[in-house]
């Protein structure tokens, strides 16, 4: 059950919260005109009430999530080892997997292998990434350069 929130995010359509001991929960739209889960449940059904994220083969029961961004139909997950995890709408390649596919359970983005993560954002159609050593990593819809704006580097990984 949801006791002991640390941290609790509200975007658009959904909300999630992180308890003390890294379980992350997530409620609101379940899914998209294009029926991709943005809840990471597994399934497009919205709920009223808060649900545990366990994944698809229960991989998040044992991380410690510390970290969650939510865009309006995507969120963003990270663990305390600083692996990132994504789910929901992939379009424009915001869940950065280096795919345009959503996906209805978290993803492990694999791109971040070897660069531990210590902050995750998500806009409505971008998502970044900060690391230990401070680089910064942006992906997604850039057709206004809202992830890389003239003369700005940032690896944008994403199709």
């Amino acid at each position: 059950s949801l006791s002991n929130v640390v941290k609790i995010i509200c975007a658009q359509r959904m909300t999630a919260a992180i308890t003390e001991s890294g379980e992350l929960f997530t409620w609101g739209f379940g899914g998209t005109i294009w029926k991709q889960g943005a809840l990471g449940h597994g399934t497009t059904t919205s709920i009223s009430t808060p649900k545990r994220v366990e994944g698809s083969n229960q991989e998040l029961l044992d991380k410690k999530i510390v970290d969650i961004a939510c865009g309006s139909v995507h969120a963003l997950a990270l663990d305390d080892r600083g692996t990132a995890y994504a789910f929901g709408s992939g379009e424009h390649g915001r869940l950065g997997t280096g795919s345009t596919w959503g996906t209805k359970y978290p993803q492990r983005l694999e791109y971040f292998t070897d660069f531990p993560l210590q902050k995750v954002f998500a806009a409505k159609e971008y998502s970044f990434a900060l690391t230990h050593d401070g680089a910064l990593f942006g992906w997604g819809r850039n057709d206004k350069q809202q992830v890389s704006p003239p003369g700005m580097v940032v690896d944008v990984y994403a199709t």
